[in-house]
């Protein structure tokens, strides 16, 4: 016989008493439906905790890679500033070998940008014992690829846009320059120890502005500004106040100081030996005679515009074995 189950309530006050029977193997399948509800509501409950804590684990790496990222991007940015600095320093190493003639290591080169307040002399026929230097048209020297500033713009935007595929091109980035950085380093101490052996030439070789002022009209391939023709300029237009000191850019003797013609109007002339000679034209005041010693910083004139010129500036040429060079490359800033 089957077993049965009875439940009496016996209800406080005049309430009859009620009772329930129920059969024992209901009783079984209500127990094994509540012990089934309650193991997948276990289930349920784990799978809710633990997709809870995935989600916060996903919201912690998404923040991390996002500072991941942008620690790259700024490691990129630092890379790139190196490489700018890099560039100076090969632009500074390769003036001062060429200023003291020393066998180059890295081309480089330096635009000028031309404005206004020029003038020119070029095609003035001068006098034959103060001859005007032979002007040559130089052929344009390549940047150097390892520290291009346009390949290293291109390099840190491949890498802002997408960081992390792009951090094995800033680590080998970042290896380029430390090998420049080496190899530069390695270049100064060989520079300076030759630089020891010739402070004299130094002395006497230009490596200052001679005036202070704004360049209007850089060495190269130009219009003319009164002619309308397309000539080669041989030296700098330095635009400055009427008056602007104009000093020698190192010790020299003064060859020339007078008035060359119509062109170049007032004119000083230094010959700093071992093939060297600058030339200073539309001076307004001159401040030294021929033969005498002048010695770097001192004042040789003043700016004026005198000659053929569209207003006051200096025109500044360097000479090297009778031949116009760049005066920019005899420019330490």
């Amino acid at each position: 016989m089957e077993t049965r189950y009875t439940v009496i309530l016996v209800p406080e006050g005049q309430s009859a008493v009620r009772r329930y029977t129920v059969l024992g193997s209901n009783v079984k399948r209500a127990g094994i439906g509540l012990g089934v509800v309650a193991f997948f509501a276990l289930v349920l409950v784990g799978d809710w905790v633990r997709l809870r804590l995935q989600a916060v684990d996903v919201d912690k790496l998404r923040a991390e890679t996002e500072v991941q990222r942008e620690e790259i991007v700024a490691l990129s940015e630092d890379v790139a500033r190196a490489n700018q600095e890099l560039g100076r320093l090969a632009e500074l190493e390769r003036k001062i070998r060429i200023i003291a003639d020393l066998p180059a290591t890295l081309a480089q080169t330096g635009d000028i940008e031309a404005e206004d307040g020029q003038g020119g002399p070029d095609d003035i026929d001068f006098d034959s014992d103060q001859p005007m230097p032979a002007v040559i048209d130089p052929e344009p020297v390549p940047v150097a690829p390892e520290i291009d500033p346009t390949a290293a713009a291109r390099r840190h935007e491949r890498i802002r846009e997408d960081p992390h595929s792009g951090l094995s091109e800033l680590r080998e980035w970042a290896s380029d320059i430390l090998r420049l950085v080496l190899t530069r380093g390695s270049s100064f101490h060989e520079l300076a120890d030759s630089l020891e052996n010739k402070r004299v030439q130094l002395a006497a070789t230009p490596s200052i502005w001679p005036a202070q002022g704004w360049v209007t009209s850089g060495y190269g391939r130009r219009i003319h500004p009164m002619t309308g023709r397309r000539h080669f300029h041989a030296g700098l237009d330095i635009a400055a106040s009427f008056g602007t000191p104009v000093i020698a850019p190192a010790n020299a003797r003064v060859t020339f100081a007078g008035r060359k013609n119509r062109a170049l109007g007032k004119t000083v002339i230094l010959d700093h030996g071992t093939g060297t000679r600058t030339w200073y034209g539309h001076l307004a005041e001159i401040h030294v005679e021929r033969g005498e010693r002048v010695s770097r910083g001192q004042q040789i004139g003043a700016v004026g515009s005198t000659g053929r010129s569209t207003g006051p500036h200096l025109h500044y040429v360097v000479e090297v074995n009778g031949k116009a060079v760049n005066p920019i490359d005899y420019v330490i800033d």
